[in-house]
């Protein structure tokens, strides 16, 4: 039971990780592409 607990907790950590580099990926693109249409 701790094993299955265990690989949760990473599973959860893994997502929110993800979820956070997406979400910096697409902030950076958006002020990239932005500020290339500025130009």
């Amino acid at each position: 039971m701790q094993a299955n607990g265990f690989f949760e907790g990473i599973g959860e950590a893994i997502g929110d990780a993800i979820r956070v580099v997406v979400e910096f990926l697409l902030g950076i693109f958006t002020n990239f592409f932005g500020a290339f249409d500025d130009f």
